[in-house]
């Protein structure tokens, strides 16, 4: 028998159950549900979000291996990724927007005072932290090319699952640092998209140390974005990047050859339209990166 909360409880007891009850009952959210209600669905889809989650296979396995702290996370129902399905399908998103309002007014509140709200003209919210990674290109396509290093570098917002991604030749923090400043104007000429924050993991290329400065970091610091680092040795935390890898690897990379390297960053660009704008992603909801965005400014706009 546990003699102290869990953490998730802990996390979860600051939200007002009671606001968010109103909020369900105003749009008769539980309205012929038996078992799974909407606060249990609130519970699992924070519980997905703080532990990085990828899919609903991913929430269901994991819950269920901890099933019996389920009752001490006052989640009543058992998860199924079927019924956990059917309820983001069915049920009326407005409870969780109406919700997410009163949270924001909260946040609000606390933070009106700090020099983020000073400094910029208008409101920022910071819903996830973007990662930033890159991931050497198959062995093959190397020595077809040549080439010992040959790398992709990305961008992954966390929230939408937008990526930018270009072909890069080495590792360096100088060459990283450029196109952390490249990926920049595109996200917001495109997008009309800023970040407030940026992940990473803890190589050469992101970090220095305390001997001199760092390019990256530098130039994280000059702009204003605040720079999160990855523990070690904890590749989950990276997991939306880490699945764009493996897509881009299975459906770009092993499949087609490429005769030059014009030709790969071609059809890399390709790629990358369409996963931002025509493929479904199931950790969405089944719902494209770009969809995603549209929704998530209309409902904050």
């Amino acid at each position: 028998m546990y003699s102290v909360t869990l953490v998730f409880t802990q996390v979860m007891d600051f939200m007002s159950l009671k606001t968010f009850q109103r909020c369900v009952e105003r749009y008769r959210g539980n309205f012929g549900v038996k078992n799974f209600t909407c606060l249990d669905q609130l519970r699992t889809v924070a519980f997905a979000q703080l532990t990085y989650r990828e899919s609903l296979r991913d929430i269901e396995a994991c819950l269920r291996a901890q099933s019996k702290k389920l009752y001490h996370m006052r989640i009543r129902s058992k998860v199924s990724r079927s019924t956990l399905a059917e309820a983001n399908e069915t049920r009326d998103w407005h409870i969780y927007a109406d919700f997410v309002h009163y949270l924001i007014g909260i946040a609000r509140k606390l933070y009106q005072k700090e020099p983020l709200a000073v400094e910029l003209k208008n409101t920022v919210y910071a819903l996830d932290a973007t990662t930033i990674d890159l991931t050497k290109i198959p062995k093959d396509l190397r020595y077809s090319f040549k080439i010992k290093e040959f790398y992709v570098a990305a961008v992954c917002d966390d929230c939408t699952r937008l990526t930018y991604a270009e072909i890069v030749k080495d590792k360096k923090a100088s060459t990283m640092t450029y196109f952390w400043t490249r990926s920049l104007p595109w996200f917001k000429q495109i997008y009309n998209f800023e970040f407030a924050s940026l992940m990473s993991d803890n190589g050469p290329e992101f970090r220095g140390t305390l001997v001199r400065e760092h390019p990256f970091e530098t130039m994280c610091q000059e702009l204003g974005i605040k720079h999160i680092y990855t523990k070690p040795y904890r590749p989950q935390i990276n997991g939306k990047i880490e699945a764009f890898w493996k897509i881009m690897k299975n459906e770009l990379l092993y499949p087609n050859t490429f005769d030059t390297q014009n030709d790969l960053i071609i059809n890399l660009g390709n790629f990358l339209f369409d996963f931002n704008h025509l493929q479904r992603h199931g950790g969405l909801n089944y719902e494209t990166p770009f969809d995603k965005l549209q929704k998530v400014t209309k409902l904050l706009s």
